[in-house]
């Protein structure tokens, strides 16, 4: 329920890398980042018809319960058949939480409210920007933020030329009035060894999972949906070799486990009795 959304857990889902200063940064330029980020939803199949409301409306108090406990305003939520495994949040006003329809349909009502409350997060976080570029491009955006505030700023191994276009993009968005008010803020972030910038994408995305774990209150239902997303809807999950295949190759469950085996927090999840 809203303990999910409580301040006192964010010490068991933020890594170190996520510091203060880096959440306070990217929150503050949340708007300028979202206007320098072009959202093409018509390459992923959104429409009007794609929206829950008209694809699932009995899910829609679903949505608005899992919401509630955030304290965000309802997403927006698309669920599409152009990608059938696909789980994402865009940039969009207000931001965009996309689900493949062939996976959907076979969800369960926990597995859902594992997807809500993924997305819920993210939107209440102000880090929905970060997850709304490829992965691999990540670092250069983070690279061109510090850059509106210290221009000599770079990651070794980051792309120049991918650097300059989102820095450009954001030279017409970031206002005076913001790069005075958060210099200070930038420049912590800047010098600051515990931003990994290579791993923000995985931080973010981890970050979300264990909430939508938590939300979720079922381990075996997370994991499945999990093998969904890496598998394919149509690849149910039988035997615990699926599993360790799986891991080896998936970060993200395997992160998704890490949490559920060390986790503080593990006794709050159910467990199927004689399941491993």
């Amino acid at each position: 329920g809203p303990w999910v959304a409580s301040p006192k857990l964010e010490e068991h889902l933020i890594t170190a890398s996520m510091t203060p200063a880096f959440r306070e940064l990217v929150q503050r330029l949340e708007e300028p980042i979202g206007r320098s980020l072009k959202a093409d939803t018509s390459r992923y199949g959104i429409s009007r018809s794609t929206r829950l409301a008209r694809k699932y409306p009995a899910d829609e108090s679903q949505l608005d319960e899992v919401a509630g406990w955030f304290g965000v305003k309802k997403p927006q939520v698309h669920i599409v058949e152009t990608l059938p495994n696909m789980l994402g949040v865009m940039v969009d006003s207000p931001p965009l939480l996309v689900v493949g329809e062939p996976m959907y349909a076979q969800m369960t009502p926990a597995q859902k409210a594992f997807v809500f409350a993924w997305g819920c997060k993210l939107m209440r976080s102000g880090l929905v920007p970060l997850l709304s570029v490829a992965e691999d491009a990540l670092p250069a955006l983070w690279v061109s933020i510090i850059q509106q505030f210290e221009p000599s700023y770079f990651v070794s191994g980051v792309s120049v030329e991918a650097t300059s276009q989102f820095a450009y993009a954001l030279s017409r968005n970031v206002s005076k009035k913001v790069r005075e008010e958060i210099f200070g803020l930038a420049l912590e972030c800047s010098s600051d060894p515990n931003i990994s910038v290579p791993s923000l994408y995985t931080e973010l995305m981890g970050y979300a999972d264990h909430t939508a774990l938590l939300a979720s209150g079922s381990i075996v239902d997370a994991i499945k949906l999990h093998w969904m997303l890496h598998a394919g809807a149509q690849s149910p999950l039988t035997s615990g070799s699926q599993i360790m295949d799986v891991l080896s190759e998936s970060p993200a469950m395997a992160r998704l486990c890490e949490f559920i085996v060390t986790g503080p927090l593990a006794k709050c999840l159910a467990f199927v009795e004689g399941s491993r």
